[in-house]
Parts: structure tokens; C-alpha cells; sequence
């Protein structure tokens, strides 16, 4: 009985938005998700662009994880979700400088 009742509480907590697994999720999905979408932006190398671009396409909200989840989760943790935003994005941004000739 007790294997059901795990079994069972183990499907009603990947239900949950709120578990420790959609929030993990929802940060990694936040952290490539940015970096690649700044990638595209700013690389000088087409393969590079292309790379970031179709990973950009495969993480795009509604294919891994829905948008009733990501608003949720973005509304709820909205400023770590803008650090992590931020702090990717400014980073890539500066790791993919143009270098001066």
C-alpha cells in the first residue's frame, strides 16, 4: 500500500508548478535560453549563429515547457528570473564582442 501511495504522490508532485524539479527546470531552460538568444545576436560566425539558433528553436516556450508553467514561475520568481536574465544575456554579450583590428 505504501508503494501506491508514493507511486501516486510521486505523480501529483510533477504536477505541482511549484516542485523542485519544474523550478530547476525552468532556470535552465532561463540560462541557455538567453545565452543562446544573445548568441544569435552577436556572433561574427555564421555556424555559431546557426548552432545557438536551432537550440534557441528547440527550447522555445510551448515545446519543453508550457507557457501557463513559464508565466507562473516567471511571476513568482521575477527577480531572480531578471538576474538570470540579465546576468546571461550581459555575459554573452561580452564574451561575444566584436574585437577591434
Amino acid at each position: 500500500m505504501n508503494d501506491i501511495g508514493r507511486a501516486f504522490s510521486s505523480f501529483l508532485d510533477q504536477l505541482n508548478p511549484f516542485s523542485l524539479g519544474n523550478i530547476v527546470f525552468y532556470f535552465v531552460w532561463l540560462t541557455i535560453y538567453s545565452f543562446t538568444l544573445v548568441a544569435v545576436w552577436r556572433s561574427h560566425r555564421a555556424w555559431l549563429r546557426f548552432i545557438c539558433f536551432v537550440i534557441n528553436q528547440v527550447l522555445s516556450i510551448g515545446v519543453l515547457i508550457s507557457w501557463s508553467l513559464t508565466a507562473l514561475l516567471a511571476y513568482t520568481y521575477w527577480l531572480p528570473s531578471a538576474l538570470v536574465f540579465f546576468g546571461i544575456g550581459g555575459s554573452t554579450f561580452y564574451l561575444l564582442r566584436r574585437r577591434q583590428r
